[in-house]
């Protein structure tokens, strides 16, 4: 049985008697969960071709090995999934990438990147429309000792920027920016994408 207090950094769990921390655990799971899958169900609905095969994690062990494996790439540094990110790989894990389309689901590819106690979100366009992603960065960060613990910032390879406080916030960001502008955008696609990374420099 997977032990989510291990995994998961569960904010003000602290505070909560013991014998009431498993409701607290699941009322923060649920109540996170609903905000990714209504994004999910926005993105499956306008593009329907893309988004159809999102699959969920298919054994719950497979997420203690990732974690596993993620907090080996970090060295001393302790950290844990923030529940925003857990609860994205949760349902999202099982994805398999489609070659042969233009973007993607954003996803974790759980290794440390090139800011200590972050880790990357792949936004997963193809280059052709998404030029900026060797020069931009959508990171987390996942030190438990950090105050920016679960926010996401915009590195630009100089500083990084605020984004939101959660990685929940940041997909329902990317998923208005994916229903009202890209969807919308025909050709002019690249330039919506480049105004989700400008507006917040």
């Amino acid at each position: 049985m997977v032990q989510f207090e291990d995994l998961v950094k569960f904010e003000g769990i602290e505070d909560v008697p013991r014998n009431q921390r498993m409701q607290f655990v699941s009322n923060q799971r649920r109540e996170t969960a609903t905000q990714i899958r209504d994004c999910i169900t926005q993105l499956q609905e306008t593009f329907p071709k893309e988004f159809n095969s999102i699959k969920p994690i298919e054994q719950t062990e497979d997420i203690e090995e990732a974690f596993e494996d993620f907090k080996s790439e970090f060295e001393n540094i302790q950290v844990q999934f923030p529940i925003g990110v857990f609860e994205f790989l949760w349902v999202t894990y099982g994805t398999e990438p489609d070659i042969n389309s233009e973007f993607g689901l954003p996803s974790f590819p759980l290794t440390k990147s090139g800011v200590d106690g972050y880790t990357q979100i792949d936004l997963d366009f193809d280059e052709e429309i998404d030029p900026l992603s060797e020069k931009f960065q959508f990171l987390v960060c996942v030190d438990i000792k950090s105050k920016s613990f679960g926010s996401v910032k915009l590195w630009n390879q100089k500083k990084l920027i605020r984004v939101s406080d959660s990685f929940e916030e940041f997909f329902k960001l990317f998923t208005e920016m994916m229903v009202e502008e890209f969807a919308n955008a025909g050709d002019e696609r690249k330039i919506a994408i480049e105004d989700f990374y400008y507006q917040f420099e």
